[in-house]
């Protein structure tokens, strides 16, 4: 799936394409999204690093605290670090990549993917139009 997300097109993997998914200034957080699917609060986090996580069963007030908050970092430092381990999934993957346009970013995403433990590999094709095909993770 592709999702623009700050006006750049990124590779979303499905485990999270249900997510609203955002990203906001940050020196540690990537990305993050809130799911309500099936009823279930879940909230993702990428870390810069790549690594990547799913809180789910959250609170009511785990979600305003979301949507009030000014750091990502420090909503991530005082409310998910508090979620009991059965209620966090540490994924094996990078959930969203940026899709390269330009030379200089795949020495980022190099870095990214190579930090990030994964073995996943994305391939995003331009088809005979010019568009982007979607993502095979």
């Amino acid at each position: 799936m592709i999702k623009e997300i700050n006006g750049v097109q990124h590779a979303i993997n499905e485990k999270i394409e249900n997510f609203s998914i955002k990203s906001m200034p940050s020196s540690n957080v990537a990305f993050y999204g809130v799911s309500h699917d099936l009823g279930n609060k879940q909230i993702f986090v990428q870390f810069k690093n790549g690594s990547s996580y799913i809180y789910s069963n959250l609170t009511d007030d785990n979600l305003k605290a979301l949507s009030e908050c000014d750091s990502i970092g420090k909503f991530v430092s005082s409310h998910l670090t508090k979620i009991k381990k059965e209620d966090v999934e540490k994924c094996d993957c990078v959930l969203v990549v940026p899709i390269i346009e330009t030379v200089q970013s795949v020495g980022r995403l190099n870095r990214l993917v190579r930090n990030s433990q994964s073995t996943d590999v994305y391939f995003i094709e331009v088809n005979e139009n010019g568009d982007l095909t979607e993502p095979t993770f």
